[in-house]
């Protein structure tokens, strides 16, 4: 913009009319630059505001500066009423704010004030308008302080005075302000001020009236019509095609129109979820909704009475392909550490809980026979004949996923059947020729088993007559027959009421024997001397 002052300061009728405020006076004018902006904010009422600078000249005579004028920021807020055809109501707020180098002011102001008016237009090609102005920091006594100062003058010395030579000029103060106002100030009178104007000109046809008010026209569309949640925590998709997480969040775009240019208002309601944001473009948040097809609906009003609705739908629909995920069982199986033949095997297996579960259980042996349990988690196995051989026992079970594993075994060796002492012979109180014959066939059996060692339990009917008649036989064997005595072991078996000796053959590996024989007892009486009796001599012939 631009602002150009006929009356120059250059010449004395120029200058002239400035003194008398005719204008600035700038030399070459000013320059400025404004900013606007407006708003409706409904039928009937209007909101503008506008920043403004202006870069202004001074008035100059020749080459000299007459008066030093800032540069102004004018701002203004303003709001208009189009009641109808004929009247518009008016106001403003509006300040003007001095900035930059300028020639000193005594008193510096910055106008601010209010106007209100009124616009009245009788026809469409002219009117008439008024309105009221008030100054609200203006320069009226009532704004200035009461209190009155003085200003000191300094005693002068030494000053020429033509006739009367050197003198002192002595201090003194005197009043500078009356009632608060500097003295020769001239104050403002009056903040009000009263405008009014008048205008005629031309304005071409006014397009005829639409009635009645034509509704807008409005579509709604979705960012997206369909949304495929992800599978639950304990599933997966088997062709990889949903996704992992799931968008909940659509954009609502509303596209609308008015016949009339009326401003616009929009609604939304959804049948799910929740909506944020407003205008023509909305957010839709579907999060925590279930499968199901949810509706949402704009209605688009013009102010005027006119509403118009639009829909559209978003499906939230489950992936097709989920499957469970797999977890493998743990499998496993326990047995004993060894048994002896003729013992028979518990195996079992501890089968863990999986995705799918196993159904099934088949179990396969590689010696003996299972006996039960085939087809549970538990079988019993025979080891009969199985001696110095090994078990070992395999479970499959069935219904797993295939990349999980599905076997387990368990091996138990098989001991023999342990080696057992056995009682070859037992006498009583015989003739010793007939005890040596029984003791003949002790020594044949033991030679015709070389590793086997022969124990001779010897029971008395006092203490010691029972080792006393083990010893002997013990004696016949190694002297008479010929047997190691390594290999004889003769062992107290204790006190019967009537004296009993018992021949033992204990295998290799065999436990010694202890013997058999029933009434034991614990403490053995003494043993009486018997009488001594004469041997007869037998005469040749004699036997």
């Amino acid at each position: 913009m631009y602002r150009w002052y006929p009356d120059k300061a250059g010449d004395a009728q120029g200058f002239n009319q400035l003194q008398r405020g005719a204008s600035p006076g700038g030399s070459i004018g000013d320059f400025g630059v404004t900013l606007a902006v407006d708003g409706r904010l409904s039928r009937s009422v209007n909101l503008s505001a506008n920043l403004g600078y202006w870069l202004n000249s001074n008035p100059k005579n020749g080459g000299s500066t007459l008066l030093d004028r800032p540069d102004e920021i004018i701002a203004g807020i303003g709001v208009d009423f189009p009641i109808n055809r004929w009247f518009q109501g008016i106001g403003e707020f509006r300040s003007t704010q001095y900035v930059g180098g300028h020639t000193p002011n005594a008193f510096p102001n910055n106008p601010v004030e209010f106007i209100v008016g009124a616009k009245i237009y009788p026809a469409r090609w002219w009117g008439l308008g008024a309105w009221f102005r008030r100054a609200l920091n203006d320069q009226r006594l009532k704004n200035f302080n009461g209190v009155d100062v003085s200003t000191a003058i300094q005693q002068i010395t030494n000053v020429n005075v033509p006739g009367r030579g050197i003198v002192i000029v002595p201090g003194t103060t005197t009043v500078s302000t009356s009632g608060g106002v500097p003295l020769g100030f001239q104050p403002s009178s009056d903040p009000y001020g009263f405008g009014a104007q008048l205008w005629i000109g031309h304005r071409n046809k006014r397009e005829p009236s639409i009635l009645p008010n034509q509704p807008p026209v409005a579509s709604l569309a979705a960012s997206v019509t369909t949304i495929t949640l992800p599978c639950p925590p304990d599933m997966h998709s088997s062709s990889g095609a949903c996704p992992t997480a799931a968008s909940s969040t659509v954009q609502l775009t509303t596209t609308a129109s008015d016949p009339d240019g009326d401003t616009l208002l929009y609604t939304y309601s959804v049948t799910g979820g929740r909506v944020t944001g407003d205008g023509t473009s909305v957010s839709w948040d579907l999060s925590g909704v279930g499968p199901g097809t949810y509706t949402a609906s704009v209605e688009v009003d013009d102010g005027c009475g006119c509403i118009t609705a639009a829909t559209t739908t978003v499906t939230i629909a489950t992936c097709g392909d989920c499957v469970p995920n797999v977890v493998c069982p743990t499998i496993s199986s326990s047995c004993p550490d060894a048994v002896d033949q003729g013992t028979p095997i518990t195996i079992t297996a501890n089968v863990g809980a999986g995705t799918p579960p196993a159904t099934t259980y088949n179990w396969t042996v590689s010696a003996g026979t299972i006996t039960s349990g085939q087809g549970t988690t538990s079988i019993t196995v025979s080891t009969d004949g199985l001696a110095g051989q090994s078990v070992t026992a395999t479970l499959e079970v069935g219904g797993v996923d295939p990349s999980c594993g599905r076997t387990t075994s368990c091996t138990t060796p098989i001991r023999p059947k342990p080696a057992l002492a056995r009682k070859f012979d037992e006498y009583g109180n015989i003739r010793f020729n007939d005890e040596k014959a029984r003791l003949d066939n002790f020594a044949v059996q033991l030679q015709n088993e070389p590793g086997s060692t022969g124990y001779i339990i010897g029971y008395g009917s006092c203490d010691a007559e029972g080792m006393t008649r083990a010893n002997r036989a013990k004696d016949y064997l190694v002297n008479t027959r010929g047997i190691d005595a390594s290999r004889i072991m003769v062992v107290d078996g204790g006190c019967l009421p009537e004296l009993q000796v018992q021949l033992w053959i204990a295998p290799q590996g065999a436990a010694a024997p202890t013997g058999d024989a029933a009434g034991v007892m614990t403490t053995c009486p003494d043993c009486k001397k018997k009488p001594a009796t004469r041997r007869r001599v037998r005469g040749r012939g004699e036997e």
